[in-house]
């Protein structure tokens, strides 16, 4: 098996946790998602395979737990998206210009 066909199946592993994840967190069950998204985030490293960019706008990056469930909050200043992790305070700013954030930000609303 060569590295694309490896990355290729890690890609598709990795999406289908965040799906599960994001089931989970609907369901309340935030303990069970971030076992998954640190799942995703151990695949991403060890592999050296990019995240999904969902998982970046919608995961802390400090504690691995989804920002919405746990109380975080999502604002709007200027150009810029501001997205604090209510778990642990760590803030995120995103530039709006980026298409792919935005898009992110639909699909899972």
């Amino acid at each position: 098996m060569g590295r694309r066909e490896e990355a290729k199946i890690i890609k598709n592993r990795m999406n289908e946790l965040f799906k599960l994840a994001i089931m989970d967190d609907k369901n309340g069950l935030t303990e069970y998602s971030h076992i998954k998204y640190d799942l995703i985030f151990k695949y991403s490293t060890k592999y050296r395979v990019r995240r999904p960019e969902e998982f970046k706008v919608w995961v802390c990056r400090k504690c691995r737990y989804s920002i919405i469930p746990n109380g975080g909050s999502i604002r709007l200043k200027r150009s810029t998206l501001i997205v604090r992790c209510g778990r642990c305070g760590y803030i995120r700013r995103y530039k709006i210009n980026h298409s792919s954030i935005v898009s992110a930000l639909n699909s899972t609303l």
